[in-house]
């Protein structure tokens, strides 16, 4: 199995977040194992992508809690498991902070891969809500992904928790698209 190495550490905004944490570029390595994680069935990349994304930022991530960024439920029944979720809830044991499934996808949208950032906040405009019954009121929230593309995902679950009452959202995705230009 590969190992992980921080080739460089990059901040970008995202409109709502006030922490990105990305220790890996989404390129060679990196790219398969995400891609056998999401993909191909391979579940148990989540606690080594895990104790990466630890190692790189144990030390300054922080908050109240941990919650992963949702998939639709017809999503998930194809796929069969939320990689986010897997990687919340490693990420939960190792920061010591609850993971939360606090969020929902309750719109089925179109899948993200290839579209442009503007095309993304449309097709995700309404589609994610706090669960019914969970108060985010003053709570400092880990949002948790897979890959960090155009930010839009992340943008539209920050912008439901903070409605909700949230205190701050940061983001920690494992490995992040470095656009050129």
């Amino acid at each position: 199995m590969e190992a992980y190495q921080v080739k460089e550490l990059w901040i970008t905004y995202i409109e709502g977040i006030s922490q990105v944490f990305v220790p890996f570029s989404y390129v060679g390595d990196v790219r398969h194992s995400v891609f056998r994680f999401k993909y191909g069935m391979e579940r148990s990349l989540a606690t080594k992508m895990s104790a990466a994304a630890f190692k790189s930022f144990g030390d300054v991530v922080a908050g109240d809690c941990i919650i992963p960024v949702p998939l639709h439920h017809k999503r998930l029944k194809e796929r069969g498991y939320n990689q986010s979720t897997l990687l919340a809830m490693e990420l939960s044991a190792l920061f010591g902070v609850p993971a939360v499934d606090g969020l929902e996808r309750v719109k089925e949208t179109e899948k993200l891969f290839g579209l442009s950032r503007d095309k993304r906040l449309e097709t995700l405009a309404g589609a994610m809500a706090v669960r019914d019954g969970w108060d985010v009121c003053g709570k400092h929230i880990v949002l948790v992904d897979d890959i960090l593309t155009t930010g839009s995902t992340a943008q539209q679950c920050a912008k439901v928790l903070l409605e909700a009452g949230a205190k701050q959202v940061d983001l920690l995705a494992f490995a992040g698209v470095i656009r050129q230009g």
